[in-house]
């Protein structure tokens, strides 16, 4: 109330403290507090009905939050579980694989049960049915059909061969996913028949679906979807199918065409789409990918090619910002150094497995917002600081493995983020035994194939896969067991690791840790 009356207040300095019933002026905010400890009734007063009010208030943010959080409203209409309850009975599927269908109980809130989601009128918007083994019913019902207020249908993962053209009733539908379901071929209806009057259609999955395009174009079945964000057609043969036509789609953000054998050019003018933020070309044939705009929204490219050469953007500068994944692509020459590498969004680069030379790009290490950084299997050269990895404090992968790097360091202590989970230095030409004892969450740690000496220390005990082999090591130092408090896969825990004798020992065990070597008892008690 100070705050709201300060502009009235004039040039006399006062204060008040408005609560409830109790109203206090003074000329400064000293003198509220004097009169606040000069009187204890007042005092009491005041603390009781600011608690009450602080405790309202929180009440009142707790009913908020909870009232807002959840995504499934309260009770649905008895008409629309009706309907679930005939589709559940009408659905062929095996109950014992089951984990939403068969907790579908009559006695409870339909809008409660798994895969179900309504509005708050209690209609239903969301039916996630995926990898429930349907196996038939759906083409047989009407129930299903019947839900009109239906915005997203999720059939994912079932053993389905048909969809009935009743689907296109469903004309509230903002995303449709019939994916991987390896027996369905929409041929009786078509593509076009069966997504063609569904307008609001947003996101349309039909990975590993049998289009039966028969040489036909794809266009004349999407073109009505002017709304079209997301569309991926995964191991879809669209090796006789005119791309360009899907630049039409001026909200298009995802387009996946891993595995679609695809060949020759790709089409320039949906690299030029504006909204298009991750494109997937994953084992594909595409020999030559078009320059890309300076100005665009992709931030996530995968790209690899299966056989032969290709040619890439001359800007390299560019496209390393937004490079995903092109492992196994037959890359070579030299990555060059970039402009504004602090200021990249990207998140994972990963470029193994190609035939890559000369420096790492010191610039790598300033990409402040990267997770994963792969560079493993190429033939980069050089000497690498580890300390450089400062630069990355996000980094949760690293694998510098097999190239031509000698990785050096001030200290046996590495300065990795405290989230590192995966960490590979094989043949890196390291000297020293990383301390990562402080490393908690590290599971996959490769250090195989260096000149490492020294004593083998207790902490790799706690890493999940662990390789040591091809090394000067020693001996190991106690103790030699596994500690409880970290989250190692429940069963198996994969070590090989070579003493100075050469013997490399290869196990696989169930926990408790059984015995490494005679020489080196790991005892039972953990």
């Amino acid at each position: 109330m100070d705050a709201l009356t300060r502009s009235i207040q004039g040039e006399v300095p006062w204060c008040m403290l408005f609560m409830d019933d109790v109203v206090l002026i003074d000329e400064s905010q000293q003198g509220i507090n004097d009169k606040l400890e000069g009187n204890g009734e007042i005092a009491e007063d005041v603390y009781i009905t600011i608690l009450g009010q602080l405790s309202f208030f929180t009440v009142l943010v707790v009913f908020l939050i909870s009232s807002n959080s959840s995504t499934v409203y309260g009770h649905c209409l008895g008409d629309q579980k009706a309907l679930l309850l005939k589709l559940k009975n009408d659905l062929t599927f095996d109950s014992s694989m089951s984990a939403k269908l068969v907790r579908w109980d009559q006695n409870t809130d339909c809008c409660q049960w798994p895969g179900v989601s309504c509005d708050r009128e209690g209609h239903v918007l969301v039916l996630e049915l995926d990898n429930e083994t349907i196996s038939s019913g759906v083409d047989s019902t009407t129930s299903l059909f019947d839900l009109q207020y239906l915005e997203k249908l999720n059939l994912a993962y079932n053993l389905l061969d048909a969809i009935p053209m009743e689907l296109s009733t469903l004309t509230q539908l903002v995303s449709l996913d019939l994916s991987y379901n390896y027996f369905l071929k929409l041929e009786s209806p078509d593509l076009k028949t069966l997504v063609g009057n569904l307008l609001n259609l947003g996101e349309l999955y039909l990975d590993d679906v049998n289009l039966n395009l028969n040489g036909s174009p794809l266009d004349p079945a999407l073109l009505n979807l002017s709304f079209l964000g997301v569309l991926r057609l995964d191991h879809n043969n669209m090796s006789v199918i005119d791309l360009e036509f899907l630049a039409n789609f001026t909200k298009l953000t995802t387009l996946s065409l891993l595995s679609c054998n695809l060949h020759g050019s790709f089409p320039t003018k949906i690299i030029q789409v504006q909204t298009l933020q991750e494109l997937d070309l994953y084992e594909t044939l595409i020999s030559t990918l078009p320059e890309f705009p300076q100005r665009r929204a992709l931030r996530e490219l995968t790209y690899s090619i299966k056989n032969g050469k290709s040619h890439r953007p001359s800007s390299s500068r560019l496209v390393i910002q937004w490079l995903y994944c092109v492992q196994n692509s037959h890359l070579s020459g030299e990555v060059h150094e970039f402009s504004d590498a602090s200021s990249s969004v990207l998140d994972t680069l990963d470029l193994s497995n190609n035939h890559l030379n000369g420096s790492i790009p010191w610039s790598i290490f300033k990409l402040k917002r990267l997770s994963q950084l792969s560079l493993s299997s190429n033939s980069f050269s050089g000497t690498i600081n580890i300390e450089a990895i400062k630069g990355l404090p996000r980094l949760t992968t690293l694998d510098l493995s097999y190239n031509n790097l000698r990785i050096e360091s001030d200290s046996t202590s590495f300065p990795f983020p405290v989230q590192m989970s995966n960490l590979r230095l094989a043949s890196c030409q390291l000297q020293k035994f990383p301390d990562l004892k402080n490393q908690s969450l590290l599971f996959d740690l490769d250090l195989s194939d260096n000149k490492t000496e020294g004593e083998i220390p207790s902490w790799v005990w706690t890493v999940g896969y662990l390789n040591l082999s091809h090394n000067l090591l020693k001996s190991l130092e106690e103790p030699y067991h596994m500690s409880r408090s970290r989250a190692i896969h429940p069963f198996y825990q994969l070590i090989q690791i070579a003493l100075q004798n050469g013997q490399v020992v290869l196990l696989t065990f169930h926990l408790p840790i059984i015995n490494l070597q005679d020489q080196y008892p790991l005892p039972y008690a953990i």
